[in-house]
């Protein structure tokens, strides 16, 4: 079976008939067809020669528009290709994102196409493998980039994808590495929670920290809720949609994952507190034509607008200051509101649903923190066991 050409694929044959050397190559005319261009000549060599400058004038021309860079390559590449296949508000693309502005195009941007070689991807990879990033990381900065480049290739903006001989550093490169710092969460304790919910009352803004204290709420769900979202004759907050992004590409969109939408029950003291916020921000707002014509925020800034995720961390630590509770952030206060319940008897399936997540792995892995300083969980069966045997020593 004769396979069919593939775009830029030519062939070289002796015409008797002519007593010429005969050349032929298959380019892609960019709808989709093939363009088929001859070129003859009085040796094989003199062919050959042409047709390789039609191939390079073909991949010249193809490159004059906006692609020419490693940069210019990737926001094509994410603009396009990549915001098709998995949604511009998806936590895929967003991360793809993040990591292709501040990481690949800082370092590789600047290279031209034709010039980027698998020993420079080899050499940024190193890079930040020494600089204390993780093995998956890295392996996710080597995908990203290759799937830009492979789609480049299809487009005809290089010839081949050099990704696809980048090494990942090994293991000797990691271990000799300083790790990133990295805080750890922390949980509050219930005496510390109670301290930490009496010092919000000074603050305009202080219920949202109550309220993500006690339904373990993430910080984007949390600033795009709406007074339409918050029943609270039923006592009963509906979960919808969250801010997604950062800066300037920060918008609301689904939640992280399908489990994410939900409705979560309010402790009738938190139903109280939401309830004089909505006053107070009413008195503020009484009056202010400005303000009229925005989303109506349930945690808003002076102006009306939405709080920004940088402003709820500076709340969150002044509290915590105020407290004396040292540095807090408002994931504290999610992973808080796990701890309390588990150590409350909440099953982790419960948890799970509560915090949005499909199953309990994130739940037992990462979330739940052990409060008290001793496990006493054997202590009442055992008790009740060893004092029906009458075995306990006299």
């Amino acid at each position: 079976m004769t396979r069919r050409r593939g775009n830029g694929e030519g062939g070289i044959y002796f015409e008797s008939s002519r007593n010429r050397w005969v050349g032929q190559i298959d380019l892609s005319d960019g709808l989709g067809g093939r363009q088929r261009r001859k070129v003859t000549g009085r040796t094989k060599t003199e062919v050959a020669t042409r047709i390789r400058e039609i191939r390079a004038q073909d991949v010249q021309v193809r490159r004059s528009g906006s692609v020419a860079t490693v940069a210019q390559l990737l926001e094509r590449w994410l603009s396009t290709a990549a915001a098709a296949r998995f949604g511009e508000t998806s936590s895929t693309y967003l991360g793809y994102k993040h990591q292709t502005e501040i990481h690949l195009v800082p370092a590789l941007g600047s290279i031209r196409l034709e010039r980027l070689h698998p020993e420079q991807i080899d050499d940024y990879l190193a890079a930040k493998a020494r600089d204390g990033y993780s093995r998956s990381t890295i392996v996710k900065h080597r995908s990203i980039l290759g799937q830009a480049l492979r789609w480049g290739v299809k487009r005809r903006h290089l010839s081949w994808d050099p990704a696809s001989l980048a090494e990942i550093p090994p293991a000797s490169v990691f271990a000799a590495a300083k790790p990133k710092q990295s805080r750890t969460p922390r949980a509050l304790t219930a005496t510390e929670a109670r301290r930490f919910i009496q010092q919000t009352r000074s603050h305009r803004n202080g219920a949202a920290l109550v309220l993500a204290l006690t339904t373990g709420l993430r910080p984007g769900e949390l600033l795009a809720l709406t007074w339409d979202d918050v029943d609270l004759d039923a006592g009963v907050l509906h979960i919808t949609r969250a801010w997604k992004g950062t800066k300037a590409n920060r918008h609301l969109g689904d939640p992280k994952t399908k489990g994410s939408v939900r409705s979560i029950g309010l402790a009738a003291p938190m139903v109280d507190i939401l309830q004089s916020h909505r006053r107070k921000q009413g008195d503020r707002r009484e009056g202010d034509r400005a303000t009229e014509a925005l989303v109506d925020f349930v945690f808003t800034s002076r102006n009306g607008h939405p709080i920004d995720p940088a402003n709820l961390r500076s709340l969150c630590r002044a509290v915590a200051t105020g407290a004396d509770l040292g540095h807090l952030s408002p994931y504290d206060l999610r992973h808080s509101a796990t701890s309390l319940l588990s150590e409350a008897g909440v099953r982790n399936e419960e948890l799970a649903d509560l915090l949005g997540h499909v199953d309990t792995r994130m739940v037992e892995r990462h979330y739940r923190h052990r409060l008290s300083e001793s496990v006493t969980v054997a202590v009442g069966p055992m008790e009740r066991l060893l004092g029906s045997t009458g075995d306990r020593d006299q």
